[in-house]
């Protein structure tokens, strides 16, 4: 369900001529909601937002995809944090996201910065 409304409402805003973000922000939830629902949502989210991403860009310029691409990641923000909050604190490991835990993101955060530098 989910992710026939986000690509519904993304399609839609291909023929809307109006510059309302309503249906990209709705979009982002729609994605995010998916992301929630089951794992295949968060597969989802990773494949179609780049590719939505690079389609927009090849039709409507840079400006106008990186408006809609804020609007998207507004709408997802509120689920996407319950989502990573939920699957940091209180699910069990799985073997498509693994043991996702605070310390495992900052090492990586660490190892990243010590790399840089």
């Amino acid at each position: 369900f989910f992710v026939l409304t986000a690509v519904a409402l993304l399609w839609r805003r291909d023929f809307d001529r109006s510059d309302s973000l309503r249906e990209a922000a709705l979009a982002g939830g729609a994605i995010s909601l998916a992301a929630w629902t089951k794992n295949e949502g968060i597969l989802f989210a990773a494949a179609f937002v780049p590719v939505h991403g690079v389609y927009r860009l090849a039709t409507s310029g840079h400006r106008k995809t990186l408006r809609e691409a804020v609007a998207i990641a507004a709408g997802a923000a509120p689920a996407l944090v319950a989502l990573i909050c939920f699957k940091m604190w209180f699910s069990p490991p799985s073997e498509f996201a693994g043991q996702l835990t605070v310390a495992r993101l900052l090492d990586a955060a660490e190892a990243v910065h010590a790399n840089a530098g």
